[in-house]
Formats: C-alpha cells, structure tokens, sequence
C-alpha cells in the first residue's frame, strides 16, 4: 500500500513537471521575435553595455534592436531592416539592393541553450 502511494505521487509529480514547464532559452527567442515588428533604415550603430555589449541599431522609426553576435556582420548604418509580427525573419536590405534574410529559426539552431 505504502509502495503504491509513493508511486502515485511521483507519477503525478511527473505529470504536474511536464504540463508545467517552462520554456527553452531557444523558445523564448522564438516567443519574443514573433511578437516584434519594426521597419526602418540603421541611423546609428552602437554597443549596448547593459545588454552584454551586444550590437545594437537605432532605425529611423526610433526602434532599437540588438543583434545576435551571428548577425553583427549582416547589419550595417543605412541597410534597411524590416520584420512583420508573427514573421521570424528579418529582411535587410543593403544600400546597393542586396537582400538578406535573417531567419530566428536558423539562429537558434547555431546557439548553446536549453
């Protein structure tokens, strides 16, 4: 009997644990760039010491943006960056024309989190 109440409530504790869990750090990228939505050309380029001296623009509509280390060589001052909500892709537009797409799905592959 005793056996039988220990094991209900690990099993249950197992349940409650995997209903309830919380997301990946990869997931929360994901849930994050679903909802921003921005468009504008790169103003000025700095490096945000209180976001871990990530790169970060400033576009022309105010929005600023910090870039993922594997995207701080595809952003320039004067590309064009627009994203639409529910998009996990950013597209960059260089001042010669070139498209380049930024994909989240792709990026979090490339990063070590949970």
């Amino acid at each position: 009997m005793f056996f039988g109440v220990i094991l209900i409530v690990c099993l249950g504790w197992i349940v409650v644990r995997a209903v309830r869990s919380e997301p990946s750090g990869k997931e929360l990228i994901l849930q994050e760039a679903l909802v921003m939505s921005f468009n504008g050309k790169v103003d000025s380029v700095f490096y945000d010491k209180e976001n871990h001296s990530a790169k970060t623009v400033i576009l022309t509509s105010g929005y600023k943006y910090g870039i993922y280390s594997d995207w701080q060589e595809k952003i320039a001052l004067g590309d064009y960056l627009s994203k639409s909500k529910n998009s996990l892709k950013v597209k960059v537009v260089k001042p010669n024309g070139t498209i380049v797409i930024l994909d989240y799905n792709e990026l979090v592959k490339c990063l070590r989190l949970n």
